[in-house]
């Protein structure tokens, strides 16, 4: 995260359609990375989580269901914005 990565951790034991659009979602773009949470709460299936640069900390979102549009704003909010640029890594472009 501290190099501008969206990490979403996900809830294992969600449903397979979930679990599959959770997958599609990462596959977006190659700054973002999917891994496994058993510690999400109910009702959550997944955690979208990032480093805000302007708070200069880590932010997490946590929701049920898949959505494109959430998604998409998280990214445009967060992505290549941690404290240790790559060069290469930039902000959502849409």
């Amino acid at each position: 995260q501290e190099h501008g990565q969206i990490v979403i951790w996900y809830n294992p034991d969600a449903s397979e359609e979930i679990l599959g659009q959770i997958e599609d979602m990462t596959e977006q773009n190659s700054v973002n990375i999917a891994a496994p949470w058993d510690d999400i709460e109910e009702p959550y299936n997944y955690v979208l989580s990032a480093w805000d640069g302007e708070s200069d900390e880590g932010v997490q979102m946590s929701c049920e269901l898949p959505s494109q549009q959430v998604w998409d704003d998280w990214r445009e909010d967060f992505q290549g914005r941690g404290p240790e640029q790559i060069p290469g890594i930039g902000t959502f472009d849409g």
